[in-house]
């Protein structure tokens, strides 16, 4: 079975269509873990409200502690065989879980991780030039860190249980940069990790990223992963 993890922060406008696309595409094949990350939004109100859904759970922060915390709380609680995430309003679609999933069976790998970069991506739709120049700067900035993985930030993962449990139990990254921790501990354990190239086909309607206060508590928590990992 797959284990979907939805970080949810403030995602009131997207959350009920997103539980519903990701039924409807696995046809209650997927287990949906909704982990809200202390929205002050409706979506908690939402979600209580969602228990149509018999492979849906919520955890409920109390207060916001960062996409990595949520997406560690909903790894850590899930039942199945393989472990993904995805962004909470699925701007890369579910067709390539699916296909993700079908190239981790086969054993070979133990990590995939949707990447834009790769060769084959494409795009429909892009984001603005001050969030594509960020993106640059960062990838320069964790060069040496993350081996042939140079879209780290591309919000659709997926582990094999065993790859899962080992790298977040030990996840000290609560905010944004932890995509970066999960790939120095891939790193470190031996775990294979592929890329997959996967298409933007819309540009985020969802995105509780601050550039620049986020930027700086990146920086900040790419110097911590530098030291703990020594790369």
């Amino acid at each position: 079975m797959l284990s979907i993890i939805i970080p949810a922060y403030n995602a009131a406008a997207v959350i009920t269509d997103t539980i519903s696309r990701i039924n409807d595409f696995f046809g209650g094949d997927a287990e949906i873990i909704v982990v809200n990350d202390g929205s002050d939004d409706a979506t908690g109100e939402i979600l209580s409200g969602r228990d149509d859904f018999l492979d849906l759970r919520v955890i409920n922060f109390a207060e916001n502690r960062g996409k990595g915390a949520a997406v560690k709380a909903g790894v850590l609680t899930a039942g199945g065989e393989y472990i993904a995430f995805t962004d909470a309003d699925l701007p890369y679609g579910l067709e390539p879980l699916k296909e993700m999933q079908n190239i981790l069976q086969g054993g070979a790998v133990d990590i995939i991780v949707g990447s834009r970069a790769h060769a084959g991506a494409y795009a429909v739709a892009s984001n603005g030039p001050l969030r594509q120049l960020t993106s640059f700067f960062w990838r320069v900035c964790i060069d040496g860190l993350t081996g042939e993985i140079t879209d780290t930030q591309c919000g659709i993962k997926i582990f094999r249980v065993d790859a899962a449990r080992q790298i977040f139990r030990e996840l000290a990254t609560d905010g944004f940069a932890f995509d970066v921790e999960i790939l120095a501990a891939a790193r470190r354990y031996g775990f294979k990790i592929s890329a997959f190239p996967v298409a933007q086909v819309r540009p985020s309607r969802y995105s509780t990223v601050r550039v620049i206060t986020d930027g700086v508590q990146m920086a900040k928590d790419l110097i911590k992963i530098r030291r703990r990992y020594q790369l």
